[in-house]
């Protein structure tokens, strides 16, 4: 399976790997631009806000048309706050209301999971 998938959350910026064109274009013809983030990897901007980033409307309209785009959250344990997390915390808080995908890598493969 090759799906876009979200690895990192960082400071003003979403990190997807694997985008294809096509998602590129469905997210430009939203007002979304995929450019590359302080390390090269392709990446949407927001601006930062005071407090709570899942108060910050912004960040969660794209959180929000990533998912209905079927782009999915990695489960990466090693990071403080994995992507899957906050996708998780933004559904607690009923402001996603649909199913998230969500990815793991098992040592050989990417590992998807409707949630």
């Amino acid at each position: 399976m090759n799906v876009a998938r979200v690895s990192l959350i960082g400071k003003g910026y979403i990190r997807i790997l694997n985008v294809s064109v096509s998602l590129k274009e469905s997210l430009s013809s939203k007002g979304l631009e995929v450019v590359p983030d302080g390390h090269g990897f392709p990446a949407i901007e927001f601006t930062e806000k005071e407090g709570s980033l899942l108060s910050n409307e912004e960040f969660v309209s794209i959180v929000k048309l990533l998912v209905s785009e079927g782009v999915a959250f990695c489960r990466d344990f090693k990071q403080m706050y994995p992507p899957s997390y906050v996708v998780e915390e933004l559904r607690k808080c009923e402001k996603i209301p649909q199913d998230i995908v969500t990815c793991g890598f098992n040592g050989k493969e990417w590992v998807y999971e409707t949630a």
